[in-house]
């Protein structure tokens, strides 16, 4: 197999590999929460993904430089190896459980490592995937995001699957064994990207325009709204829906299985069609299942509210990223960081503002009021929108 070959394998497979690590720790919610395993309180399983979130938005914004000083590949390796050690953190929580502290302090290591590996590996993965394929840059990186998107759908399956055999700890063994093969892999392959092969690079000094950080509001709001299915949904059908914790681990699977199949659909469809105007329309219809979900009784309707939860937010991030680079192509690298960053404060705003208010509100009523973030999205995006032509108008006269 050629270099070439190997190379967008490698970036392909780590995207699907970050996705499944990236879930397992809100998989294994049910679990961290349970009285027989872990038993943390709705505060302590808010908290616990406090450190990702800085060591996301740390490791994001650090990429670039260190791709500058010891390039591309280096980042990626680094971004697989912390996520190996996150792997080996999660499933050793199992063997510190009745040791008081531990197995909290353990999670909270780990998460901090997941952290880092996403802020590394999807820094480095998006300017690879787009390289790879000229002339076709965005559906290579559309593409990577759809192999992300079902890492994170097979992450709840990957759980429930060890889950039943016994040994749930086992999801982490796996999946750490996996990525130990993604960096033995990688260590020998020459991976340079065409910007490490002697093309100018961008003066440090230019600031990013302030029209940029809309666009990050808009992927922190996202991130939010993603977290509290993604993070909280599981705790939620088990606790207040009634349902199992295998059917709990269900939902999540789906939800994540919507979003993947919505980017892959959405992909197709913007080949053919304008669809900018779903930018602004579907975090309204993501308001409307936040709102509604309290009301709905019964494994199949929650199931169907997190299906179209999932289908309204598929296409979003990534279509995001394209925008925003699409405006701001002499800052393409910054931007890709900045929604990097953005999505993981998201989640850590989510997660804590859930955490700490499911002490003396309802699960129920938080998700409803998480509908505030669906509406603001919608809100900012629309502005967007709105400005768009002038905006491309003055910045082509700037050039």
């Amino acid at each position: 197999m050629e270099n070439r070959t190997q190379a967008i394998a490698i970036v392909y497979l780590s995207g699907l590999m970050q996705g499944i690590s990236l879930i397992l720790y809100p998989a294994a919610g049910p679990i961290f929460t349970g009285a027989r395993f872990h038993n943390l309180s709705s505060g302590q399983y808010g908290a616990l993904f406090t450190p990702q979130i800085i060591m996301a938005i740390i490791a994001s914004f650090a990429a670039p430089g260190l791709a500058r000083r010891w390039g591309m590949k280096q980042v990626l390796r680094a971004g697989l190896m912390a996520n190996l050690l996150s792997m080996a953190l999660f499933a050793a929580s199992h063997f510190a459980i009745g040791h008081g502290l531990l197995p909290f302090l353990t999670l909270m290591l780990g998460t901090a490592g997941l952290g880092a590996g996403f802020g590394l590996t999807i820094t480095a993965v998006n300017p690879y995937a787009y390289s790879y394929f000229p002339g076709k840059e965005a559906s290579a990186v559309t593409g990577l995001h759809i192999l992300l998107g079902l890492g994170t759908a097979l992450s709840s399956v990957v759980v429930n699957f060890f889950l039943e055999l016994g040994y749930w700890w086992g999801a982490g063994v796996l999946t750490g064994c996996l990525f130990l093969l993604l960096i033995l892999w990688i260590s020998p392959l020459p991976m340079p990207l065409a910007s490490e092969k002697g093309a100018p690079e961008m003066p440090h000094s230019r600031k990013v325009p302030a029209r940029a950080w809309f666009f990050f509001l808009v992927i922190l709001l996202y991130g939010a709204c993603e977290a509290t299915f993604g993070n909280w949904a599981p705790i939620y059908l088990q606790k207040q829906a009634g349902l199992s914790m295998a059917g709990a681990s269900l939902g999540l699977s789906l939800f994540w299985a919507a979003i993947a199949a919505g980017r892959f659909l959405f992909t197709f469809a913007a080949l053919r069609f304008e669809l900018r105007v779903l930018h602004v329309v579907m975090p309204l219809l993501v308001a409307m299942i936040f709102f509604s979900m309290p009301q709905i009784e019964g494994a199949a309707a929650n199931y169907a509210a997190l299906v179209l939860a999932g289908l309204g937010l598929s296409f979003y991030f990534p279509f995001t990223i394209s925008i925003a680079t699409d405006e701001f192509p002499a800052f393409s690298a910054t931007v890709s960081g900045m929604m990097v960053a953005a999505i993981q404060l998201g989640t850590g705003v989510s997660s804590n503002v859930i955490g700490l208010l499911n002490n003396s509100i309802s699960l129920g009523a938080i998700i409803q009021f998480s509908a505030f973030y669906a509406v603001s999205m919608s809100c900012i995006a629309g502005y967007l929108y709105a400005t768009r032509k002038k905006r491309t108008l003055v910045f082509e006269n700037i050039k």
